[in-house]
């Protein structure tokens, strides 16, 4: 028969170790690497940024056909 009071203290036990894992892993995303003096989180950070701007650029651009004509999303009018 198992003893009810040592089911408690191994998860109890649990809990601590994510939550030290996850303080380790939080604490490396923070911390700044020598050559750049910048933290992953902040690379990672700026990364994002220049890839969603090029992405904006991208879709501000106009649309063109196969033939190099201009498309033209307007609805044209129906009578």
């Amino acid at each position: 028969m198992q003893n009810p009071k040592r089911t408690q203290t191994q998860y109890g036990v649990t809990m601590i170790e994510y939550l030290i894992g996850l303080g380790v892993f939080a604490l490396s995303l923070l911390t700044p690497i020598p050559p750049s003096n910048k933290s992953v989180f902040t690379m990672l950070e700026e990364a994002i940024k220049k890839e969603h701007s090029a992405y904006m650029y991208a879709t501000s651009l106009p649309r063109v056909s196969d033939d190099g004509s201009l498309v033209s999303f307007k609805k044209e009018k129906k009578e």
